[in-house]
C-alpha cells in the first residue's frame, strides 16, 4: 500500500486492520517523522482495485494525532483517535468514515 499523494506526511504508524461489510481496511496515521509528530489519520481499503481512502478530517490544522481505534456502529464505521494540541491537552475525536458495518 502507498500513501495517498494528497497526504502531507510519509511516515506510517499505528496500523490496524478491520473488516466490514465483507470488505478489509486498516486504518493507520501517516506522520511528519517517527517521534510524537504531527500527524494524519487515515482509512484505507486493503483490495488493490478501486482502493479506497478516507482522510479523517477535524479542520485543527497541524497536531499530533495519535491511537486510531476502529468501533463498529449500527449503520457505519467509527474512528476515534486522540489530538495534543499546543497547550498539551490530549482530546478524543471521532471520524465518521461512511463504510457500512
Amino acid at each position: 500500500l502507498t500513501i495517498p499523494a494528497e497526504s502531507a506526511y510519509d511516515v506510517i504508524g499505528s496500523p490496524e486492520a478491520f473488516t466490514a461489510g465483507g470488505k478489509s481496511y486498516i486504518t493507520l496515521v501517516v506522520k511528519e517523522n517517527t517521534n510524537y509528530a504531527p500527524a494524519e489519520v487515515w482509512v484505507w481499503g486493503i483490495a488493490s482495485e478501486n482502493r479506497f481512502t478516507l482522510q479523517c478530517q477535524d479542520g485543527q490544522g497541524d497536531l499530533i494525532r495519535t491511537d486510531p481505534e476502529t468501533y463498529l456502529g449500527a449503520n457505519q464505521v467509527f474512528v476515534y483517535y486522540n489530538t495534543v494540541g499546543d497547550n498539551q491537552r490530549f482530546e478524543l475525536l471521532r471520524c465518521e468514515t461512511g463504510i457500512q458495518p
